[in-house]
């Protein structure tokens, strides 16, 4: 199996709150590179929807 890693984003955040028209604005942005595992998903009884399979 290959690895797969995906971006998770925790928060992001604008600083200030609000602004004017031509200030500066810091954007921050935390996320996690997390790596993900392939499995078969499960389900219970009665879980599926009608038409679904």
């Amino acid at each position: 199996m290959a690895e797969e890693w995906s971006p998770i984003v925790i928060s992001a955040t604008f600083t200030p709150v609000t602004a004017n028209v031509g200030d500066s604005v810091l954007l921050q942005v935390i996320v996690l590179d997390v790596q993900t595992i392939e499995q078969e998903e499960i389900r219970v009884s009665g879980e599926f929807q009608s038409g679904e399979v």
